[in-house]
């Protein structure tokens, strides 16, 4: 992947792709209510923040 120039690892993609995610998923599980039944709502933020970046490669850049 090139970027201005610069030759970036496809990982970045799935890094800069999936940081957005875990927020958004925070918004729905907050307004569902959902995140009531986490024991630290801020650690199981972090998991889907580790999550998605690692699910996104798997599926967009493994195959």
């Amino acid at each position: 992947m090139q970027t201005l120039g610069v030759e970036l690892p496809p990982l970045f993609a799935a890094i800069v792709a999936g940081l957005p995610c875990p927020l958004v998923l925070a918004r729905v599980l907050n307004y569902t209510g959902l995140s009531r039944y986490f024991w630290h709502p801020s650690l199981a933020l972090f998991s889907l923040w580790l999550l998605s970046p690692a699910l996104i490669g798997l599926i967009f850049i493994a195959p």
